[in-house]
C-alpha cells in the first residue's frame, strides 16, 4: 500500500511539473514570436482576433532591462517591517486607482452582462418573462446565480446598481491579491516575494480595467481564492474543531463562487484532486470527508436560487442548453476566431424544438465530424488549436479593453479605448505578459527538484484552465484569472534569479578585492 501511495504521489508530481513546464514554455516562446490583437471598438461590436509578429530583439531587451532594474532594487535591502508597510500601501493604492478608473471609464453594459442586468431589473419589478421559452435565461439558466446577486443589489442601490457592482469588483480585486499574498507566505515563507507580487499586480493594468466589467468574473475568482485559503488552513491546522470550521468555510465559498460563475467548476475539480493527493500523503480521513461534502453540496446555492425563482415566477426553470454544445462550438471555425462563439448552440437548440435528446444527438454528430476533420488533416488541426490557444492566452489585454464601450466622457479613457493610448497599452501589456510568463518559467526551472503538491497547487488550477479552454468555447476574458495565478510564481522566479545574480556580483567583487590586496 505504501508503494502504491508513493507511486501516485510521484506520478502526480511529475504530471503537474511536466504539463505546467510544457505549457508555460510554449507561452513564453509564443510571446516572443506573436501577439494576438482584438480591437476594442468595431462597427458590429463583435470579438475578432488578429495576429501580429513580434520583434524578438526588442522583447529580449525589455527582459534584460527589467531584470537589471530588479537586481538594482533588490540590492537596496529593505527591512521586513518596511516591506510590510509598502505592501499595504500598494494594496491601498491599487484600490484607489480602481475606484478612480470606474468613474473615468463610464462603462456601459454589453452582450451577456447587459442581458443579466436587464433580467435582474425585470425580476425586481416582478417581470419574469426572460425565463420563458426562447428567452435569454431559458437558454442560459446557469446565469441565475449572477442575476440573483444583481437583483439583490437592485433592491438596495436601485439606479446605482451598476456602480455598486463595480465597487464590489474593486474590493474583490484587492481582497484577492491580499489572500494570494497570505497563501504564498504560508506556502513559501522566505522564498516568497510579496512586494514584487504587489508591484506586478499594480502593473497588471488589465486587472484594474476589469473592475468596470460587471459580469461576476472578479467576484467569483475572489470567492475561489478565499476557498483555497481556507482549504490550506484546513490542511495545516491540527485543532479538530478549527479544521471542521475551515472545511465548511472552504466549501461554502467555492459553492458561492460556482453559483456566480459556473467556470469555478475547474477549481472545484482541482480541490477534489488536491484533497485526494493530501489524503494519500498524510493519511487524513477528513480530506475524504471534504471531497464527499464538496461533491454533495457545491451545487446547493444554485439549486436554492433555481427553486426560489420557480416559486416566485410560477415558471419551471429550464435545464438550458446542454454543456456539450459549448464543446462542439469550441471545435468550430468562427468569424471571431478558432473555437470562438458562433451562435451554433442556440441555433441548433431552436432547430430541434428545444428537445434535449435530439440536441445531444445533433451535437455529438457535430463533435464527431470535427474530430474526423482534425484526424484526417493533422496540419489543419495543429493550426486550429494553435490559433485558438494563442487567441486566448497570447492576447496581452485579455479583452480588458474590448469589454469596455465607447462611452468615456474624458480624453484619457477615450484614447485608451480607441486612440493613441490604446496602441501604447497593447505594447505595454505585450511585454508585461512576456515578463510574467518568463518569470513563471524561471520558477519551474529553479524549483524543479524542490516542489511539493501544495506549493504547485495554483499550477494545477492553471493547467485545468488551459486544458478546459482548449476544447470549450474560446474567450480571452475567461483565461485572465488563470494568468493572475501565475503572477506569484513569477515573483518567486525573479526573486531567485535576482539573488543568484547578486551572489555572483558579490563573489566577483570579493575576488577582485582579494586580488587588490
Amino acid at each position: 500500500m505504501e508503494k502504491l501511495s508513493n507511486f501516485i504521489l510521484k506520478f502526480y508530481d511529475k504530471i503537474i511539473y511536466i504539463f505546467s513546464f510544457s505549457i508555460i514554455l510554449f507561452l513564453v516562446i509564443n510571446s516572443f514570436l506573436f501577439t494576438s490583437y482584438m480591437p476594442s471598438i468595431v462597427d458590429n461590436k463583435m470579438e475578432k482576433t488578429y495576429f501580429y509578429r513580434d520583434n524578438i530583439f526588442i522583447s529580449i531587451i525589455v527582459l534584460i532591462l527589467f531584470i537589471s532594474l530588479g537586481v538594482l532594487i533588490k540590492k537596496c535591502k529593505i527591512k521586513h517591517s518596511t516591506k510590510k508597510r509598502i505592501i499595504n500601501y500598494f494594496l491601498i493604492l491599487i484600490g484607489i486607482v480602481n475606484i478612480i478608473w470606474i468613474f473615468m471609464a463610464n462603462y456601459s453594459l454589453r452582450a451577456d452582462s447587459d442581458s443579466c442586468f436587464l433580467a435582474a431589473k425585470n425580476f425586481s419589478n416582478g417581470n419574469y418573462n426572460c425565463l420563458n421559452q426562447g428567452e435569454y435565461l431559458y437558454f442560459f439558466p446557469f446565469q441565475l446565480g449572477l442575476v440573483f446577486f444583481e437583483q439583490c443589489l437592485y433592491k438596495v442601490f436601485g439606479t446605482n446598481t451598476l456602480m455598486a457592482f463595480q465597487v464590489i469588483n474593486c474590493i474583490s480585486m484587492v481582497l484577492t491579491l491580499y489572500i494570494i499574498i497570505k497563501i504564498f507566505e504560508m506556502l513559501f515563507k522566505k522564498e516568497n516575494n510579496s512586494l514584487l507580487f504587489c508591484i506586478f499586480s499594480f502593473l497588471c493594468l488589465s486587472y484594474t480595467f476589469y473592475c468596470s466589467f460587471a459580469y461576476g468574473n472578479l467576484i467569483s475568482f475572489c470567492l475561489s481564492v478565499i476557498s483555497i485559503y481556507y482549504f490550506l488552513l484546513f490542511c495545516r491546522n491540527d485543532c479538530m474543531w478549527k479544521k471542521i470550521i475551515f472545511l465548511i468555510l472552504s466549501i461554502l465559498f467555492i459553492s458561492l463562487s460556482y453559483c456566480i460563475k459556473s467556470t469555478a467548476l475547474i477549481t472545484i475539480i482541482s480541490l477534489i484532486i488536491i484533497n485526494f493527493i493530501y489524503f494519500i500523503n498524510e493519511k487524513k480521513k477528513l480530506n475524504l470527508l471534504y471531497i464527499l461534502l464538496l461533491i454533495l453540496s457545491f451545487n446547493a446555492p444554485t439549486k436554492i436560487i433555481y427553486s426560489y425563482y420557480e416559486n416566485v415566477s410560477g415558471i419551471n426553470i429550464n435545464s438550458g442548453i446542454p454543456k456539450i454544445g459549448w464543446i462542439a462550438m469550441g471545435l468550430h471555425e468562427s468569424d471571431r476566431g478558432k473555437g470562438w462563439y458562433d451562435a451554433s448552440t442556440i441555433d441548433n437548440y431552436v432547430k430541434v424544438g428545444y428537445d434535449l435528446e435530439k440536441f445531444n444527438d445533433l451535437t455529438l454528430n457535430d463533435i464527431k465530424s470535427s474530430i474526423s476533420k482534425f484526424g484526417s488533416n493533422p496540419k489543419y488541426a495543429t493550426k486550429f488549436f494553435y490559433e485558438k490557444v494563442s487567441s486566448q492566452w497570447n492576447n496581452p489585454t485579455f479583452q480588458s479593453l474590448w469589454v469596455l464601450t465607447d462611452t468615456a466622457q474624458n480624453k484619457f479613457a477615450s484614447s485608451l479605448i480607441k486612440g493613441k493610448l490604446h496602441d501604447l497599452f497593447y505594447r505595454y501589456s505585450n511585454y508585461f505578459q512576456l515578463i510574467i510568463y518568463f518569470g513563471s518559467l524561471l520558477f519551474l526551472i529553479f524549483y524543479r527538484k524542490n516542489h511539493d503538491y501544495l506549493k504547485m497547487y495554483f499550477l494545477l488550477i492553471f493547467i485545468g484552465g488551459f486544458v478546459f479552454y482548449c476544447f470549450w468555447e474560446a474567450k480571452a476574458q475567461y483565461t485572465f484569472q488563470f494568468f493572475v495565478l501565475l503572477i506569484p510564481y513569477a515573483s518567486i522566479g525573479y526573486n531567485k534569479l535576482f539573488d543568484i545574480i547578486l551572489d555572483k556580483i558579490n563573489n566577483r567583487q570579493h575576488i577582485l578585492a582579494l586580488k587588490d590586496k
